[in-house]
């Protein structure tokens, strides 16, 4: 479970590390659109459509659905659960 703002920012961090401008796949572009969050109680969701285009040896496309269930839990929000949903395609040459 990640918790707080800074520990999620970590993970984000660490998860595209290969998108950095010297890494593997370096990130072109992160696109999020259709942004939608529900806050009811000590729970809330926030799910968007995505767009990631990344470059290197095999540049791609991926785009779909991302959403991220957050839970209050002692008195701080923790992301209980990530569901990401992707088609990937390689970018035409």
């Amino acid at each position: 479970m990640i918790e707080g703002k800074s520990a999620i920012v970590d993970s984000l961090k660490q998860l595209f590390a290969s998108h950095a401008k010297g890494g593997s796949e370096p990130l072109g572009s992160f696109t999020v659109d259709q942004p939608y969050i529900k806050v009811t109680g000590d729970m809330a969701v926030a799910t968007f459509w995505g767009v990631q285009e990344t470059g290197g040896s095999t540049p791609r496309k991926a785009q779909g659905l991302v959403t991220y269930v957050f839970a209050k839990l002692d008195g701080a929000w923790k992301l209980t659960r990530a569901v990401v949903s992707l088609s990937v395609t390689p970018k035409p040459s």
